[in-house]
C-alpha cells in the first residue's frame, strides 16, 4: 500500500526535514534524492524539484524552506540554538574520566522497565531487543494497532535473528493503548515519528514518574 502512512506521514516529517537540513548545509544527499522524487510520486504531492526543496507542497512538510529558513544561521535561531554557546563549552577543558565499563553479560532480566512507544518495524524491533533483559511493555496510541499486534503475537515469543546469527526469544509484558502504563515505566522510546511524538508526551505526562529517562527517534 504506497498510501500508507509510512510513506504519507513519514516522508513529509521525517525525509523532508533531513533533506532540507542537508541542503542548507550544502551536503549532497544522492540516495535522499532517489527515494524522495520515488516517493513524492507515490502520494502525489511535489517536495523536490530538480533537487531542490522548493516543489508546490513543501509547505506540508517539516522542511526547513517550508518556513522560509534557506540558510544556517536562520535554522540555528529557529532552534533556538546559541552557536556562540556552544563554541565556547567546546572550548572549555574537559577533565579526563575513565571510561565506563560495560554491564556483564546476562540473560537474566533486569528490575527495569522499559515502554516502547509505537508499532512499526523500528518499535517491534525494540520491543523483542529490550524484553531479553527488562520488563518491557508496547504501548501504539494509533488506532487499534496496539489489539491487532497483541492478537498477531498471541502465546508465541517475538524472534529475532541477529547480525551475528544469534536468534533472540522474548516476549512484552504487555502490548496496549492504556497511557497509564507509564506509570510504571523507568524508560520511554518513542520509536514513532516526529510529528506524534506531542500525542504520547501528552497522553503520558499525568502518569510519569519522577526521573523517567525518554528516548526519541531523531525522526
Amino acid at each position: 500500500d504506497l498510501k500508507y502512512r509510512y510513506l504519507t506521514e513519514d516522508v513529509p516529517t521525517g525525509m523532508c526535514f533531513n533533506k532540507g537540513l542537508g541542503e542548507i548545509l550544502g551536503v549532497s544527499m544522492p540516495m535522499t534524492d532517489k527515494v524522495l522524487t520515488w516517493a513524492q510520486e507515490c502520494i502525489g504531492m511535489s517536495f523536490m524539484v530538480d533537487g531542490k526543496m522548493c516543489g508546490a507542497d513543501i509547505s506540508k512538510t517539516r522542511a526547513p524552506q517550508a518556513m522560509g529558513i534557506t540558510d544556517f544561521d536562520a535554522f540555528l535561531i529557529a532552534s533556538k540554538i546559541d552557536k556562540a554557546a556552544l563554541a565556547a563549552e567546546a572550548a572549555q577543558p574537559k577533565a579526563p574520566s575513565e571510561p565506563a565499563k560495560p554491564p556483564a553479560e546476562s540473560e537474566e532480566k533486569q528490575q527495569f522497565t522499559v515502554l516502547v512507544c509505537g508499532g512499526g518495524n523500528a518499535a517491534q524491533v525494540a520491543t523483542g531487543l529490550f524484553s531479553m533483559r527488562y520488563s518491557t511493555i508496547a504501548v501504539s496510541l494509533f488506532a487499534d494497532e496496539a489489539a491487532k499486534w497483541k492478537a498477531a503475537l498471541g502465546d508465541d515469543n517475538f524472534e529475532l535473528t541477529l547480525d551475528t546469527g544469534k536468534v533472540v526469544k522474548s516476549k512484552p509484558d504487555d502490548i496496549t493503548n492504556d497511557p497509564s502504563v507509564a506509570a510504571k515505566a523507568d524508560c520511554i522510546v518513542l520509536a514513532v515519528p516526529s510529528f506524534a511524538h506531542g500525542e504520547y508526551f501528552e497522553a503520558f505526562a499525568p502518569h510519569m514518574k519522577p526521573g523517567c529517562l525518554v528516548v526519541c527517534m531523531p525522526a
